[in-house]
């Protein structure tokens, strides 16, 4: 909501800056992109990308007191999120409505006595899905024997073992892969929703995340036999997967049809998927 609590709100704004100030221009967000409260209104945009980062702060300062219990510092502690935000790019405006980098590189954190001390303070790039991360929980807390699916990801940073980054939207709106430096977006649905323009069935876009990290330059008609190369593994990946794993065949539940309304993530119409969330063909 961008409304951190009172002792976290415009931590990072300056408080002589009005972020509504009327002689400025509103920034052309898409409705359903910023909380209602700026719409039409808010003519800085650094200012939501404060609040944003005060609620990052937030959280901090009320998972600290439970993390210092013994109890869970003698464990093991994962943290991670769903998706990541696009703050700000290329006139979409707040919102995790496409396969970027914003929204698909998410921190992930490992930490506590379990977690074997070669571990420790140590980084890696290496991708990850929320299944390896439930399977890396089990092996350290000493339920490896459990049937979960997955892999362990120490084994994975350990052999280094980099792959192919393959991502499918909600709904099967767009596919992306990111491979050696370079991440192909490939739309499979016409749609638009909160971004700034609309994209099309068929659409590609390349970006070179070396020299262009966050993904501004479409370079797919410049390096149009890369696009395609990758186009084709990204098609491959889609054609090998299960249908079925990738369907969403079932009816919820009145009450939480009306949970996920009030979290603004469903509508009465979208409550009830019968199809594919993508195309065979």
């Amino acid at each position: 909501p961008y409304e951190p609590p009172p002792a976290f709100d415009r931590r990072y704004y300056p408080a002589d800056r009005n972020p509504f100030d009327p002689s400025g221009t509103p920034i052309p967000a898409r409705k359903g992109s910023i909380p209602e409260a700026y719409w039409g209104k808010l003519t800085d945009v650094e200012f939501p990308k404060a609040q944003y980062r005060a609620e990052v702060s937030y959280v901090d300062a009320t998972l600290a007191p439970l993390l210092e219990r013994p109890r869970v510092a003698s464990g093991l502690v994962a943290f991670t999120a769903d998706h990541g935000e696009i703050l700000e790019k290329r006139g979409s405006y707040f919102n995790h409505g496409e396969l970027f980098p914003d929204t698909l590189h998410v921190p992930l954190i490992l930490a506590g006595a379990r977690l074997p001390e070669s571990f420790h303070a140590r980084r890696t790039a290496l991708g990850a899905r929320v299944l390896d991360v439930g399977r890396t929980l089990l092996d350290l807390s000493g339920l490896g024997g459990e049937d979960f699916p997955g892999n362990n990801l120490l084994a994975a940073v350990e052999a280094q073992a980099q792959v192919p980054l393959f991502s499918l939207s909600a709904h099967g709106l767009s596919a992306s892969v990111e491979k050696d430096g370079w991440f192909l977006l490939f739309h499979l649905r016409d749609h638009q929703g909160t971004l700034a323009e609309p994209r099309h069935k068929g659409q590609m876009e390349l970006f070179d995340l070396e020299s262009d990290p966050e993904c501004l330059h479409d370079l797919s008609q410049e390096q149009g036999e890369r696009a395609l190369a990758l186009r084709e593994e990204l098609i491959a990946w889609l054609a090998a997967a299960d249908p079925h794993g990738l369907s969403a065949q079932r009816t919820l539940a009145t009450a939480e049809v009306a949970q996920l309304q009030a979290l603004g993530y469903a509508t009465e119409e979208a409550a009830v998927e019968t199809n594919a969330w993508y195309e065979p063909d």
